[in-house]
């Protein structure tokens, strides 16, 4: 369950890993450069002064829909 965060987590470095952690993202720095590169979540990793940043809200939307999935057939 991604819990709740802070004010200040709006947007984390995609290269500070301790934090990426603490935010609960469980992807590695390499593969949200890929995401960025790819476009494959728009809004989710993007550039601000040459740094790729990880948009906190937007990964929480996209975690609580994966684990809102149906299940079965």
């Amino acid at each position: 369950m991604v819990k709740s965060l802070p004010a200040k987590y709006i947007s984390v470095r995609v290269t500070d890993t301790e934090t990426l952690k603490r935010v609960g993202c469980p992807w590695s720095t390499r593969t949200l450069r890929q995401y960025h590169r790819d476009k494959r979540y728009p809004g989710l990793v993007y550039k601000v002064g040459g740094l790729l940043m990880l948009d906190v809200s937007e990964l929480e939307k996209i975690l609580g829909n994966s684990r809102k999935a149906p299940t079965g057939a």
